[in-house]
């Protein structure tokens, strides 16, 4: 039989899969190059093996998050550790009404997308808003999220490759926002 099923090919057997790669149905081709890339990253020893860029992503948006709750409890009034955490488990699922600006300047202090700012040479803000969140519930999701699939894809497309593909994802959304919805605060 000349067809090479994809549990059969290792990474020293790459080569000769992409020899005859061409002969292979579509399945069996994306399949093969599915299990090569997996291959490939399981047999990389110490940190490279492991999916750190998605654990780092994770905790600096977290970190991020509980730094950027705070300043707005404190913006709010709350002063004392249970004052703060209260602000913070009020405002965990909801989003603030529309006389309470503390949340929207917070966000914008640090770095929330805001277009007049944009239009000022504040390039920047295409950037930082990838890594802000509005709340308890925005950010748990998000990470939920950016954990279940993150970890998958930079096991398939290596370190650099995913955090170029969340990087850029990122910004053309945020660029998105920019031109299609100009008044609005954009983050996360």
């Amino acid at each position: 039989d000349s067809s090479i099923h994809p549990d059969e090919v290792g990474v020293e057997q790459t080569n000769v899969a992409i020899d005859k790669r061409n002969q292979m149905p579509v399945g069996q081709r994306i399949q093969l190059s599915y299990q090569t890339a997996l291959t490939h990253y399981q047999t990389r020893n110490g940190i490279a093996g492991r999916p750190w860029v998605t654990w780092l992503l994770v905790a600096s948006c977290t970190l991020l998050w509980c730094f950027t709750a705070y300043k707005t409890a404190q913006a709010t009034g709350a002063h004392t550790l249970a004052t703060i955490l209260g602000d913070i488990v009020n405002n965990g699922i909801s989003v603030q009404d529309k006389e309470n600006t503390a949340l929207s300047n917070v966000l914008v202090q640090y770095g929330a997308k805001e277009n007049t700012l944009i239009l000022q040479g504040q390039y920047w803000r295409f950037i930082t808003p990838i890594f802000l969140h509005v709340n308890a519930l925005h950010i748990g999701l998000n990470m939920l999220n950016l954990l279940a699939l993150g970890i998958f894809l930079e096991q398939i497309m290596g370190h650099l490759r995913y955090f170029l593909v969340y990087s850029i994802t990122g910004i053309v959304s945020i660029i998105a926002s920019f031109y299609f919805m100009p008044q609005e605060l954009s983050v996360g």
